[in-house]
């Protein structure tokens, strides 16, 4: 073979191996690869819930949105939030920590927890507190770090932790005082 045909030969070698490389021939033949679009979906419909009002869905988007950028496909399926097949779970699992800060940031970058937590409590008292006072009373009670912790141990299931255990008696102190 003329030495000229090798050095064609050698360079459309390396080329297609860079080709197959790029192009994620690396994975699992046949396995199914994440499908962000799906993911997000998937993830603003656990967001929002069963009987998600027009508020819930957007911050649903919003949130899977932010979700997204903060945690990759593969954590989310280590953490139990995707299943093997790249799909959203339909009950989220008790998170890592790790994972349940990325969640809560995606969270609270997209909606107000202390307004989310007075319209359940207007909603659970059909009407009979005021939102407002129990919103006033629930900043003043717990610091935005303290929340933050607090939704964390919900997530991890810390159900018994100082933080989600202040929470609780923070938002039913506020309860009562909105009555």
């Amino acid at each position: 073979m003329p030495e000229e045909f090798r050095v064609i030969r050698a360079f459309v070698v390396s080329l297609l191996v860079l080709v197959v490389v790029a192009s994620g021939c690396d994975a699992e033949p046949g396995a199914r690869q994440p499908d962000q679009r799906a993911i997000r979906a998937g993830l603003a419909a656990l967001y929002a819930g069963d009987h998600a009002t027009a508020e819930d869905r957007r911050d649903g988007r919003c949130f899977a949105g932010q979700l997204v950028v903060r945690a990759t496909p593969q954590q989310l399926r280590d953490g139990g939030v995707l299943d093997a097949d790249w799909g959203v779970v339909a009950e989220l699992p008790e998170l890592s920590e790790q994972l349940a800060g990325l969640w809560v940031d995606a969270q609270f970058a997209c909606a107000d927890f202390v307004e989310a937590s007075a319209r359940a409590q207007l909603q659970a008292s059909h009407g009979t507190i005021d939102a407002r006072v129990y919103a006033d009373c629930l900043r003043d009670l717990l610091s935005p770090e303290l929340l933050r912790a607090a939704v964390v141990g919900t997530l991890t299931g810390d159900w018994n932790g100082a933080d989600v255990t202040r929470l609780g008696k923070a938002q039913q102190t506020c309860a009562g005082r909105a009555a």
